[in-house]
C-alpha cells in the first residue's frame, strides 16, 4: 500500500514540473524538452516546447541535441524517481541519475551554456 502512495506522490511530481514549462512557454520563452517519458506523458508537455523523447543516459543524444539548440539556460529535473526500481537495482538508479547528470553537465559545458538551474539527481 505504501509504495502506491509512493508511486502517485511521484507522478504528481512529475507532472507539476511539466507544467512549470509550459508556464515558462507562457512567457514567450523557447523551451526545449528532453525527456524518456518514463513518469509522464507526451499530451502533458505544452505543444510550443520543442521535445526529444531520449534518456540523458545517452550521451551522444544529450550531446547532439544541446549543440543543435545552443540553449542559455538549463533546467536539469530528469532523475530516476522509483524508489522500487531504486532498492531493487540500486546501480541502475546511480547510473541514470549521477552519469545521465553528467552528461548534461558536460552538455552544458561544452555548448558554453550560461546557467544550469535545478540540478536533480
Amino acid at each position: 500500500m505504501g509504495s502506491r502512495n509512493e508511486n502517485s506522490c511521484y507522478r504528481r511530481r512529475r507532472f507539476r514540473r511539466i507544467e512549470c514549462y509550459g508556464c515558462i512557454v507562457k512567457k514567450r520563452h523557447d523551451v526545449v524538452i528532453l525527456d524518456n517519458l518514463s513518469y509522464s506523458k507526451k499530451e502533458n508537455i505544452n505543444e510550443q516546447a520543442r521535445f526529444y523523447k531520449t534518456d540523458i543516459f545517452d550521451k551522444k543524444a544529450v550531446g547532439n541535441i544541446f549543440k543543435k539548440e545552443k540553449s542559455q539556460i538549463v533546467i536539469h529535473k530528469a532523475a530516476q524517481i522509483d524508489v522500487c526500481k531504486s532498492v531493487a537495482d540500486p546501480f541502475f538508479d546511480a547510473e541514470v541519475n549521477i552519469l545521465g547528470s553528467v552528461n548534461v553537465l558536460n552538455a552544458c559545458v561544452k555548448n558554453k551554456v550560461g546557467k544550469i538551474i535545478g540540478l536533480e539527481a
